[in-house]
């Protein structure tokens, strides 16, 4: 996915496919989910 080479992690250079976004957005609902009064402006700004 990303090709550290000797420098180290670098964000800016981070590859990831649509599959991989939208789990990452799914795991985070998910979570939010499970305090949703708490966390109720993220999972309206994430949902479509």
């Amino acid at each position: 996915m990303v090709n550290t080479g000797n420098r180290g992690f670098d964000p800016d250079e981070l590859i990831l496919t649509k599959f991989e976004i939208l789990e990452f957005c799914d795991r985070v609902i998910k979570k939010w989910n499970k305090h949703p009064s708490k966390n109720a402006k993220n999972i309206l700004a994430m949902n479509p």
